[in-house]
């Protein structure tokens, strides 16, 4: 008996379908196990090819996984740094006014600045970014020719307030762009944060290096688990030779 030809277009238009969703169910299962070690019944059935492309779209998933909760994790320790600077800042200067009266930065800049310095600067940030360039270094520490020049508290407000002035456009741009990008930190603002976070140890670096060192740990993970795959091809079945 003869096959009608239009019965058999429409067996094949419904075929498809069930063929495509196999597909996708086989590459969503191989990116879920792909870093456990779970893949074997998976790469078995798919193409040499197509596995290396799932397993390069894995790996770049998870490198992005894992820099969102790094970058995610600084954001929140830089916002509790800031938090912790405006408190130390006020404090350092409430204690400053003993030495200098009602108006310690004015006071400090009057004392740490000559007259020539001072001229122009008509706020209290004028007075601090003039100290702040004047006496610490690229990294905010305090440059050696001043050594023992300023008092404690007058070096640690300075330096506290250089660090604010650093990470608060910092917290501020991040936290906008993150906004904009339906909650996922862009690279160039997630690069800002680390070496901000390098730069003044803040708490979370350590936590960026271990989360640095992890990445290679999962990569040296996935490419074990993805090695020769080719030769576990031999006698498999590929999706992309059927039809």
């Amino acid at each position: 008996m003869v096959s009608n030809p239009l019965n058999f277009k429409e067996a094949a238009g419904e075929l498809l379908p069930a063929m495509e969703a196999l597909g996708l169910f086989k590459e969503n299962a191989l990116l879920m196990g792909i870093t456990s070690g779970s893949t074997e019944s998976v790469y078995r059935t798919t193409s040499a090819g197509k596995y290396a492309e799932i397993v390069k779209k894995a790996q770049e998933e998870e490198k992005q996984r894992r820099d969102q909760t790094v970058w995610l994790d600084l954001l929140e320790q830089m916002r509790a740094r800031l938090d912790e600077l405006d408190k130390n800042i006020a404090d350092r200067l409430e204690r400053l006014k003993a030495k200098y009266g009602d108006d310690p930065i004015q006071g400090m800049g009057n004392t740490y600045l000559t007259p020539d310095e001072m001229k122009g600067l008509d706020t209290p940030d004028d007075i601090m970014a003039a100290l702040a360039k004047k006496y610490l270094d690229e990294n905010g520490n305090l440059k050696p020719e001043f050594k023992g020049v300023l008092g404690p508290d007058e070096l640690a407000v300075i330096q506290e307030w250089q660090e604010r002035q650093e990470l608060k456009p910092i917290v501020q741009a991040s936290d906008e762009a993150t906004a904009k990008n339906n909650g996922v930190t862009p690279d160039e603002n997630g690069k800002a944060l680390e070496e901000s976070a390098k730069k003044y140890g803040i708490a979370g670096s350590k936590d960026m290096i271990k989360a640095s060192e992890n990445d290679a740990v999962a990569d040296k993970i996935v490419h074990a688990n993805t090695k020769d795959a080719t030769t576990h091809h031999a006698g498999g079945v590929s999706l992309n030779d059927i039809g």
